[in-house]
């Protein structure tokens, strides 16, 4: 063990379980776990596809979060209004993700358009999508996966 490195990789691994166990993840999670199930795509490349269109989803549930988002991304929200800010919010994550060159489509996996239902339905099935505050229909995640293709 170095020094400054107090924790086994074992115990931070548990941490951080206990963190996001705790801290109820959303669709966004619900749809990366999906994805990474049945394609192997890499969780964090799944989760940086579908962050963005996933606080879509949630703008109106949780407008204020969001805008703490652009706040936390330095954006200039003073004159804005607070659904404005929360839109900005979500560019500001778009504009990260496309800056550190992260796929932006399902067809970047080579997902074929056809297994989008099955996804849809995977997704519906995971227990993360429980963390929403307010739960989405299967249709708005049809509807999400199309506009990601």
């Amino acid at each position: 063990m170095s020094a400054g490195n107090q924790f086994d990789p074992h115990l931070k691994s548990s941490l951080a379980g206990v963190a996001f166990g705790t801290s109820m993840v959303t669709v966004v999670h619900a749809l990366a776990h999906a994805l990474g199930g049945l394609y192997e795509v890499p969780h964090g490349y799944a989760n940086s596809l579908f962050l963005p269109a996933g606080m879509e989803m949630q703008l109106d549930d949780v407008p204020d979060r969001l805008a703490d988002i652009a706040r936390a991304l330095s954006v200039n929200v003073s004159e804005l209004s607070n659904r404005e800010a929360a839109l900005a919010g979500i560019e500001a994550v778009s504009d990260l993700i496309a800056e550190c060159k992260l796929p932006q489509r399902l067809r970047d996996f080579n997902i074929p358009h056809e297994d989008l239902n099955a996804l849809a339905e995977k997704t519906m099935a995971d227990g993360s999508i429980l963390g929403c505050v307010r739960f989405p229909e299967l249709e708005e995640i049809e509807s999400l996966l199309q506009k990601l293709y």
